[in-house]
């Protein structure tokens, strides 16, 4: 019964003391220019659609 008091009263004061600690103080640090160029490129370089049905008659409605 003593062993639940002493962990049921430092979960208590774990969870009073966590908001306190728990981001700190961080700050935003800007992309270096062949980064940002990178990034850019991964997600405009698109790959042409291939159409994976027979007729296109077959693949419309299936469009997402």
């Amino acid at each position: 019964m003593q062993r639940f008091i002493k962990t049921l009263g430092l979960l208590c004061v774990g969870f009073l003391v966590s908001p306190i600690s728990h981001a700190g103080s961080q700050i935003e640090e800007p992309l270096s220019h062949a980064v940002k160029a990178m990034m850019q490129r991964s997600i405009s370089d698109k790959a042409p659609v291939k159409m994976v049905f027979a007729t296109p008659e077959e693949g419309v409605g299936m469009a997402v």
